[in-house]
């Protein structure tokens, strides 16, 4: 049986508690690693001219 990934090992002397057999039922995902997406700010001279535009918008 493959791995599901390549560098997937298990430690034999670690056991699960729930049923004594060989390794440790678990296992962890790393959100931001795998799904976050970098997006540059704004620049300062486009925030603020939107706050501009809102202070506008409100005072009228």
């Amino acid at each position: 049986m493959q791995p599901h990934v390549p560098d997937a090992w298990i430690d034999a002397k670690k056991r699960d508690e729930s049923d004594g057999e060989v390794g440790i039922v678990g296992y962890e995902i790393n959100f931001i690693r795998y799904f976050y997406e970098y997006k540059a700010p704004r620049s300062l001279a486009e925030i603020k001219a939107a706050i501009l535009a809102l202070e506008h918008k409100t005072a009228a």
